[in-house]
């Protein structure tokens, strides 16, 4: 289950990992030096040689004083290159994703210091995240990734009673309070503040309790100060459109004529008569090297489904196999939508996010229906008649049934008192501010980023084409980029940057025979249609390559698991944890009944969207045998003893506007 199916966005401002490889001033800091005379807490750095600081910042539990207790929270600077024009504080998202992690200053600094010039960084842990005091709800950890709403309400219900009464002091507001505590402790003046999508919300409340404190904002993502809404509306009606870009310029053709609605049709259907899926990999078990996942059996309704469709819009390798899934389930063959959910959910599992947290500040913070002190036996009719009453067409295509997406369905079991924790509201402050967002982000969508610059005196926007979530960790065009540090630099950004390009074009369909595969080159036959499968399982088994790479559960690192092709067999890239491996082995990789690839590729430089190279040889009891070469879109070799030639239809290219990352990534 994505974190977006309860109205945030989930792990969303870690880099891509192989980007990491390559994206009132105070005094810059020096290795083992507090700030200033100011400074309440002592720093150090956090590896020998190395310029990150780390410290720790004391907070109150409950900052009323009525509950007595602390917390102790984790906190990172990395001081700026040269004389320090201020400081950003760096605010993850979730709600739950410690910042230390998620910024990765020891590793991804070179890249933020590059949008941020001048500046230097601050992350902490929010409280119950991270190393910063983490919440822990062991059941709702191990079912969270496939759990129905109805049992994630229940398993909610537990964690909260678990908790006891300190999970009342784990709202968002006081995780605003624990930002002035960090800035006060650290001997800052006024600072910036940059938020990612619940960091967002984060990051308003802190400008609305301490607008004395804020020098600039800068808002990725952006839920609104109100937000999330209690039935997921906005994400709804987002939906269509978003994905009718993911399909423009023909991306589609042959598969989708609408891709929203067909969405909607699917998900519909699955609500009222649910698919059952078994040997799905289990997103929560620790993976051997090389080695399939161990499986568990999955019912996929309207819910489940829908929180694969909204990870498009943060993990491209979802975008790339959704529509031609799509196409095939409402065709009666579920097959690729299992294995796109499979790949899904151990991709996007709660690897970097406190569920316990997740949980709790969603339920402290919501203005449900319910009053916060309603007994809990009250609240599944209470959100019943809140459903029932919703105006026809609220919740688009899809049925009254989808509100349950939203954070309203996921807290009907949570203890009293529940939800009713209103942000502090006093004027904005009359600050520079910039706002980023993608025009293919569903779970905070661009409606969002307007409304919440319109309430700015001084407020920028700009929307990137080709991008979903988390725009400046995303785009790869470098727009995003250079409008931050243009705004730092007192330019105006643009309102719309060129497009984003793909890491791969949207795949094309899956064939269930051989003959149904298309003929490519000039021999037909059972050699054209075996290059034709050749072809399409070699774009399905790139962007298995890259589900590995990019998945960000800690249960899928990079070289730990080996996934199957939809037929069987094995793919697996070998990368050190943390770095981008540019290369995966085929080991009998099949799409299609009776064809196998088996060989080693390479990334082939030759821009983006993403080409290979590499020699494979193609077995199978179906298939005309042989061995083939690989280079970029070209493909040549032999097949059943004739020589063939073909293209994959993966055209590499480099528009003005990419970047430097994405050309070292590409070669």
């Amino acid at each position: 289950m994505s974190a977006c199916a309860l109205g945030y966005g989930r792990g969303v401002v870690r880099r891509l990992p192989f980007l990491a490889a390559l994206a009132c001033g105070v005094l810059a800091l020096t290795p083992g030096v507090a700030h200033s005379a100011r400074a309440t807490i002592p720093v150090h750095a956090c590896d020998a040689g190395k310029p990150v600081l780390c410290g720790t910042v004391e907070v109150p539990l409950d900052y009323s004083g009525k509950t007595p207790g602390t917390l102790k929270l984790a906190v990172e600077e990395l001081p700026a290159k040269g004389a320090a024009k201020g400081t950003f504080f760096m605010i993850a998202g979730g709600p739950g994703q410690g910042s230390i992690e998620a910024y990765g200053l020891k590793v991804q600094g070179d890249f933020f210091q590059a949008a941020f010039p001048g500046y230097n960084l601050v992350t902490f842990d929010d409280r119950g995240t991270g190393i910063s005091n983490p919440l822990s709800c062991p059941a709702l950890e191990k079912r969270i990734a496939t759990a129905g709403i109805k049992e994630t309400a229940t398993l909610a219900g537990i964690c909260g009673r678990q908790l006891g009464d300190s999970r009342l002091f784990y709202g968002t507001r006081d995780h605003a309070d624990d930002v002035e505590s960090v800035r006060q402790a650290l001997g800052l003046g006024k600072i910036g503040v940059y938020g990612v999508s619940y960091g967002t919300k984060e990051s308003e409340a802190y400008v609305m309790a301490y607008p004395q404190s804020v020098e600039r904002v800068l808002l990725d993502s952006v839920v609104v100060p109100e937000g999330p809404d209690l039935f997921a509306l906005d994400t709804l009606k987002a939906l269509p459109g978003a994905l009718g870009r993911l399909c423009g310029k023909g991306a589609c053709d042959g598969l989708t004529k609408n891709l929203g609605h067909d969405v909607a049709v699917l998900a519909n259907r699955l609500e009222k008569k649910p698919v059952f899926f078994a040997n799905v990999p289990d997103p929560t078990k620790t993976q051997q090297r090389g080695k399939p996942a161990p499986e568990i059996r999955v019912v996929i309704d309207g819910y489940r489904f829908m929180n694969l469709v909204v990870d498009a819009d943060l993990l491209p390798t979802v975008a790339v196999e959704l529509p031609t899934a799509v196409h095939s389930a409402l065709k009666g063959w579920y097959g690729p939508l299992k294995r796109l959910y499979g790949l899904d959910t151990g991709a996007s599992a709660f690897g970097d996010i406190d569920v316990g947290l997740f949980i709790t500040t969603t339920c402290v913070d919501g203005n449900f229906m319910w009053s916060p002190t309603s007994p809990i036996s009250t609240h599944q009719s209470l959100y019943d008649q809140a459903v029932a009453q919703l105006e026809p067409g609220a919740t688009g295509e899809f049925g009254k049934w989808a509100a349950e997406f939203g954070t309203a369905a996921t807290c009907t079991e949570w203890p009293s008192p529940s939800g009713g924790q209103p942000l502090k509201s006093n004027p904005l402050p009359d600050v520079p501010v910039l706002v980023l967002s993608g025009d293919r982000d569903t779970r905070t969508p661009t409606a969002g980023a307007i409304e919440v610059a319109s309430r700015f005196k001084h407020a920028y926007l700009t929307v990137v084409p080709g991008v979903g979530h988390s725009v400046l960790g995303a785009d790869l065009s470098g727009c995003a980029q250079s409008s931050v540090i243009g705004w730092l630099q007192g330019r105006t950004p643009p309102t719309t940057c060129p497009p984003s390009p793909p890491l791969l074009p949207v795949m094309g369909p899956f064939y269930r025979t051989l003959n149904a595969a298309p003929v490519v080159g000039k021999i037909g036959g059972k050699i054209g249609h075996t290059l034709g499968a050749v072809v399409s399982t070699l774009d399905d088994a790139a962007d298995t390559y890259l589900f590995e790479q990019l998945g960000i559960s800690s249960t899928a690192q990079p070289g730990l698991v080996a996934r199957q092709g939809l037929e069987g067999g094995l793919l697996t890239s070998f990368g050190s944890v943390g770095a981008f491996a540019r290369t995966f082995t085929m080991q009998g990789y099949s799409d299609i009944p009776g064809v196998e690839l088996n060989g080693k590729l390479s990334i082939f430089p030759g821009g983006l969207p993403l080409q290979f190279e590499g020699k494979i040889t193609v077995t199978g009891d179906k298939a005309a045998n042989g061995t083939l070469t690989l280079h970029a879109s070209s493909i040549t070799g032999k097949l059943g003893g004739r020589r063939v030639a073909g293209t994959t239809g993966h055209k590499g290219f480099f528009g003005p506007g990419v970047t430097a990352f994405a050309r070292r990534l590409a070669g």
